[in-house]
């Protein structure tokens, strides 16, 4: 078997899509050719400056970020609420805290704070 540039099998797979008249599969493959194509000519400058661009726009719709001392108050109250006593517990904290907290804060910065406030 050759070693075929990704390129080389969207194209190849696009062909076969269009012989076996899968729409589907076709309208994905030619966006992912389009997406290629375009990563492929982009310089890295024009990269960096597009993606802070990006980035500044898509938070503009992300719901608002938790801050350590609002996520630490929902640790407590889940401790609270579980009778949790150490860390042995932690699994039940981290995932009462993360059904509170759900998209608005990390995963990591959750389990940090319960370890923290379980003394693990």
């Amino acid at each position: 078997m050759t070693n075929l540039t990704i390129l080389e099998r969207v194209q190849a797979d696009m062909t076969i899509a269009m012989k076996t008249k899968d729409a589907e599969t076709l309208s994905t493959l030619r966006m992912l050719k389009a997406a290629l194509f375009e990563a492929k000519t982009r310089k890295a400058k024009d990269e960096l400056l597009g993606a802070d661009e990006e980035i500044e726009v898509t938070q503009r719709y992300l719901p608002q970020s938790l801050s350590d001392d609002e996520i630490l108050a929902h640790v407590r109250e889940a401790i609270t609420a579980s009778g949790a006593a150490g860390p042995k517990d932690m699994g039940r904290v981290i995932g009462a805290v993360m059904a509170k907290v759900k998209g608005r804060a990390d995963g990591s910065a959750v389990s940090r704070l319960v370890k923290q406030a379980l003394g693990a």
